[in-house]
């Protein structure tokens, strides 16, 4: 039997370490750090777009009423 989050969590950081080999590939080996930055730039922005959605459907940015 296969356990889910392991497997989840295998693939998320499989994904994760593509985009990081990307970076650097475009980045040194292709000298291009301007296209590389810009999309390091776009994953970061996504990344936090994702989280404060996470965030609002989880209630934290919700205020206390006192």
């Amino acid at each position: 039997m296969i356990k889910v989050s392991a497997t989840v969590t295998t693939v998320s950081t499989m994904l994760f370490l593509n985009h990081i080999q990307y970076l650097y590939k475009r980045g040194i080996e292709k000298d291009d750090m301007g296209y590389a930055c810009a999309v390091g730039v776009v994953l970061m922005v996504l990344g936090l777009i994702i989280n404060f959605v996470q965030l609002g459907l989880n209630g934290t940015l919700k205020k206390e009423e006192d």
